[in-house]
């Protein structure tokens, strides 16, 4: 038999190989060529896959955050919004309010708080309305704001039971702050009544539990020095020192109602909170006439029809509908700090108006106090998180500078 020898070239090396049996090598190294292209081509599509993969997972992600940052990006331009609407119903309700002892003989500071509270029973029968547009009907929308206990039934032993002494301190609060108006200015009153956030955090750490933080502890110490400062500025003895305890007074009970309104149902829904509002207008409008008619009855409180300030009425209700609403849907659309910001910022604008259109002096012990307040509202308002944080850093520089 003859053998031919060839010389074949395989990945740089030389065999010497049978020529009979060229044919069966030839063909095991072109089925292990096509096997080795399969397995490159599976690699490849697998890598591709992946890559493929990868894309889609970064481009989820990115539109992912493009949704967040314009979800945070339109609650911003709605926070900003609120917080001028808030200002000007707060400001206005001062105004108007101030506006109606000295404008005629009108003195029944019952009858405003009667009308302005009672206003927001109209909130809920809005907000349902709304929400019939989102394919929620009535009936859905009052069995929603009947969880406002946790249960889901609303009876009427639980709105006398619970809410009615709700009702009681909210209207003491809003009475002591008109009767205020009578004797003292709007920057007066708006600014010891922001002391409400003071009294709410020393109210909380007793019935809430809050953790005690340093920080918030000395920003009441500074609104309660602002109030005093204010106090002395007016004159303890004179009308508007008087006026500077009743709007004390009103913070006071401010504090209380929404300490106890936070314990009582928490953190509800804007159905929640407007069914909640509604009860509270109903229940002033069907009981709380009952103090108006017996103080004006009796001269101790004065109704003159023919001078009545219409005007000035209306719209301290008006304004005081526009802020409970506002309060009340902000903080469902928005950041809370952006609602804080609202009642603070009403305190410079109502200086300026008082400077410009009542022609109020401020001295420097006003100002002084007026600031005081403002800073410590503006600490007790923070985040926890924020305030413990510069809280524990201030402990910590205080410790360190006791040991050195």
């Amino acid at each position: 038999m003859r053998f031919i020898l060839q010389l074949v070239n395989t990945n740089e090396l030389f065999y010497y190989i049978d020529a009979e049996q060229l044919p069966e090598k030839r063909k095991f190294i072109d089925t292990t060529e096509r096997k080795d292209s399969i397995d490159q081509r599976s690699i490849d599509s697998y890598n591709a896959a992946i890559e493929t993969r990868h894309c889609r997972s970064d481009t989820h992600r990115n539109s992912i955050d493009e949704l967040s940052h314009q979800s945070a990006r339109c609650k911003t331009i709605i926070g900003i919004s609120l917080v001028l609407a808030l200002a000007i119903c707060r400001s206005g309700m001062a105004q108007f309010g101030r506006n109606l002892y000295t404008q005629g003989n009108f003195t029944s500071s019952s009858l405003v708080t009667w009308f302005s509270r009672s206003s927001v029973i109209f909130f809920f029968p809005m907000v349902a309305t709304v929400m019939t547009f989102f394919g929620h009907s009535y009936r859905e929308t009052y069995r929603e704001g009947c969880k406002i206990l946790g249960k889901n039934e609303f009876s009427s032993k639980d709105a006398i039971k619970k809410i009615f002494p709700l009702t009681t301190m909210a209207i003491a609060a809003t009475y002591f702050n008109f009767y205020a108006l009578s004797l003292t200015s709007a920057t007066n009153v708006t600014a010891v009544t922001s002391t409400a956030a003071a009294f709410v955090y020393v109210m909380s750490l007793i019935w809430l539990k809050e953790p005690f933080i340093m920080i918030r502890m000395l920003a009441v110490c500074m609104s309660i020095v602002g109030v005093i400062l204010i106090g002395y500025s007016e004159g303890f003895e004179s009308f508007g020192g008087i006026g500077i305890l009743l709007a004390t007074a009103s913070a006071i009970c401010s504090a209380l109602y929404r300490v106890f309104t936070k314990k009582l149902i928490g953190q509800g829904s804007v159905t929640q909170a407007s069914f909640f509002m509604c009860n509270l207008g109903l229940q002033t409008f069907l009981v709380y006439w009952i103090p108006t008619a017996v103080l004006v009855s009796n001269n101790v409180e004065v109704i003159e029809p023919v001078r009545f300030p219409w005007t000035a009425f209306l719209l301290t209700g008006l304004a005081g509908f526009g802020f409970s609403t506002l309060m009340c849907v902000g903080i469902a659309v928005t950041y809370p700090i952006y609602i804080s910001m609202g009642p603070l910022l009403a305190i410079p604008l109502n200086a300026l108006m008082d400077a410009y259109i009542e022609n109020i002096f401020f001295d420097v012990l006003k100002i002084l106090g007026t600031l005081a307040v403002i800073v410590g509202f503006l600490i007790l308002t923070m985040p926890v998180a924020i305030v413990q944080s510069f809280s524990l850093k201030l402990r910590s520089l205080i410790v360190n500078s006791l040991c050195v």
